[in-house]
């Protein structure tokens, strides 16, 4: 190990509310907070193997004895100073140029799979180059490293911290000062919950595979959606809708939670694989729905019913959807098993309605954040219009869906039964009396003596 090279560590202490906040939206603080700690464990075990020295400067600064006890006390720990990001890594490299290195490199740590041969290129870089910089796929850089006889601390000012231009706007600082660069390879930092994926797939068969990071994920990332299905009297459809939920699910992560509102549990009692969770609960949707809800452990709740058919690209649109924090879920456009014309009608004013009133219904697949349901309080154990309850509550919080132009298809069965027209005006005077004050339970009882 040398005095001339030095790499910095910048790390944030992992806490709730601290690290990660785009991922933590999506996932929840729990695993950020450990996504972010093993992040840093395994740079350090890459940082302690290199031949160079290493510090780990740590934000807050007030956070040493936590740094310490989190890590160990082999590591040597120094407390980020200054009021931005560029002011901290600017101040870091003037301290330890100050303290007698000569070549100095910035990482930072939502980059636990980088390897030391990179750090080893950019060290050697450094005896011909002024500086190296390492770009990132998002827009910014994951590694800057400058040497001491040409310091340029302007090279950290005036940035827009945490955009797309970051790395173009330090080039152009670098360019200004006539600086000989060397660019390294491009790195993918994670920051969105698409780079957890990607980081997964890159590492699944290289030796990082049994990583901190890679086994915290793969116990995290066993469930990210739990897909829950309410049903009565089903078992003729059962295994035919969880086949279609596993033939669509691709990479992601998830599971599927029957739940049976009929005590003999006919319906799970029919299903055939065993890798699905089956559920007995009290009669009634909501209760049911409630109940998968209660046991899911994934961070995406998707309520579908048995005789609806998700398209084939759902969980992508749902993860892209819900990168976006501003959304607490969506339900998608209706599409009905029939080609019979009246039926795109149907879907038509569906359509139109759910995107008016900001309230689709059940059949249409409302899927939700599951912190935000479980704020919320989950469904009304009401026996009728549950869906529309849970909605309307939603707009009342003010919280943000979006119907996905994609179209679930559901079976045209009960309109079969029951009669197109008949069952379409009944189902609109349902719901205009709801808005009018009727309670469920009056209502059910409408729905059941004017049941064909």
């Amino acid at each position: 190990m040398t005095k001339k090279r030095c790499v910095v560590l910048f790390a944030k202490y992992p806490e709730k509310g601290a690290v990660k906040s785009r991922l933590s939206r999506y996932y929840g603080e729990d695993f950020v907070v450990g996504l972010s700690r093993n992040f840093i464990t395994d740079i350090l075990d890459t940082l302690s193997k290199g031949h160079y020295s290493y510090r780990v400067a740590f934000y807050p600064g007030n956070r040493k004895p936590e740094m310490i006890d989190e890590y160990g006390s082999k590591h040597l720990y120094v407390p980020q100073t200054g009021s931005d990001l560029g002011e901290r890594m600017k101040n870091a490299m003037a301290d330890l140029f100050s303290d007698g290195f000569r070549f100095i490199l910035v990482i930072g740590s939502d980059i636990p799979d980088l390897p030391n041969h990179i750090i080893e290129n950019a060290f050697r870089a450094l005896e011909s180059h002024d500086a190296v910089i390492g770009p990132s796929v998002d827009g910014g850089y994951y590694l800057i490293g400058m040497q001491e006889t040409t310091f340029v601390p302007d090279v950290f000012e005036g940035l827009m911290w945490g955009t797309t231009t970051v790395f173009q706007d330090t080039m152009k600082k670098f360019r200004e000062n006539g600086y000989s660069l060397h660019i390294l390879p491009m790195w993918q930092d994670i920051d969105r919950p698409g780079d957890v994926n990607d980081f997964m797939r890159r590492n699944e068969n290289t030796e990082f595979t049994h990583s901190h990071t890679m086994t915290f994920l793969r116990t995290a990332m066993s469930c990210q959606f739990s897909v829950i299905v309410p049903v009565l009297n089903e078992s003729d459809v059962i295994n035919d809708t969880i086949e279609h939920v596993r033939s669509i699910i691709g990479s992601h992560h998830g599971e599927v939670i029957v739940v049976d509102g009929n005590p003999r549990g006919n319906t799970i009692g029919a299903i055939k694989s065993n890798t699905v969770m089956g559920l007995i609960s009290k009669q009634g949707r909501g209760n049911q729905m409630n109940a998968g809800a209660d046991v899911a452990q994934g961070t995406i709740l998707i309520f579908l019913h048995a005789d609806t058919r998700l398209p084939r690209d759902a969980f992508e649109h749902i993860v892209s959807m819900m990168n976006n924090d501003l959304y607490i879920g969506g339900a998608f456009d209706l599409g009905i098993d029939s080609g019979r014309f009246i039926f795109r009608l149907i879907e038509q004013a569906a359509s139109v309605r759910s995107r008016t009133t900001r309230i689709p219904y059940g059949d249409q697949v409302i899927f939700m954040r599951k912190d935000y349901f479980k704020a919320l309080g989950g469904y009304e154990s009401i026996p009728i219009m549950e869906d529309v309850d849970l909605m309307r509550r939603v707009k009342k919080r003010n919280g943000r869906i979006r119907i996905i132009h994609d179209k679930v298809v559901t079976s045209s069965r009960r309109w079969d039964e029951e009669g197109i027209f008949y069952g379409t005006l009944r189902n609109w005077l349902l719901i205009t009396l709801y808005f009018c004050g009727v309670s469920p339970a009056r209502l059910v009882k409408f729905y059941q003596w004017n049941k064909p």
